[in-house]
């Protein structure tokens, strides 16, 4: 998981994280990309097929809740959650996008 999750993190420019109590204005829209590092005990969530279409998305991240929640939630050993752009104001463009995550599929 640590490979996983050093890997994904040279993906990201800057973390940003907002002072306590924060208020956060309206900002422009904006794509977004979000990236899951999970590790689950005894996991067989079907992933192959997630991120190739909204449905199949949607289907895959409902499995990975569900497996998540076996024996009470103790079978979820970790995770790490990305996210791009992190600050209220940043925009990210489609080609930030592609240059940065070419591996990406757009949905």
């Amino acid at each position: 998981m640590k490979r996983a999750s050093s890997r994904e993190a040279a993906k990201f420019e800057k973390e940003y994280i907002p002072p306590a109590g924060t208020k956060v204005d309206d900002s422009t829209p904006t794509v977004a990309v979000v990236s899951l590092i999970l590790e689950i005990q005894g996991d067989s969530t079907p992933i192959d097929r997630c991120g190739y279409s909204l449905t199949e998305t949607k289907e895959c991240l409902t499995s990975i809740a569900s497996d998540c929640r076996v024996e009470g939630g103790d079978c979820l050993n970790a995770i790490e959650v990305f996210w791009t752009p992190s600050e209220p104001t940043e925009v990210l463009s489609e080609r930030d996008v592609i240059v940065d995550f070419p591996e990406l599929i757009t949905l």
